[in-house]
């Protein structure tokens, strides 16, 4: 019981005689700034995407449909929309959709639980690689 007590004791005597170290508060952080909205359009510097009918289609993606092509313009504007403003997608050329569209839908289905599987991602790249390459 002495021991518990002269235990007892000591801590009392070293945290009463340990130095207080002074803390420096950082200054309370600025409000955040509100959160655009993001929008279903493309950028009005680069122009809209031309509208191709069934008539006017032509594709130089392999088996690439029409169905399949308005099936990739919806998935675009539905899926990259959640992340970032759409892009036109004769803002950038082939081999950089190419490069580019995988890594998004990656990080789309790292983000989102309503997966873009490769199928859509296909379809994407299909819209995508069709509505950049121009019409002759």
């Amino acid at each position: 019981m002495k021991k518990i007590i002269y235990l007892a004791a000591l801590i009392f005597i070293v945290a009463c005689s340990s130095k207080k170290v002074a803390t420096v508060s950082a200054p309370p952080a600025p409000p955040a700034a509100p959160v655009a909205k993001i929008t279903n359009s493309f950028s009005p510097a680069v122009g809209k995407a031309p509208v191709m009918t069934e008539a006017d289609f032509s594709s130089t993606v392999k088996d690439f449909r029409y169905a399949e092509y308005v099936k990739g313009k919806t998935l675009y504007e539905s899926k990259c929309n959640s992340c970032h403003e759409l892009k036109n997608p004769m803002s950038f050329p082939t081999a950089v959709w190419e490069k580019m569209v995988p890594p998004m839908v990656i990080q789309y289905n790292l983000k989102f639980t309503d997966f873009v599987d490769e199928t859509g991602e296909k379809l994407i790249l299909g819209y995508l690689v069709t509505a950049t390459t121009p019409k002759k």
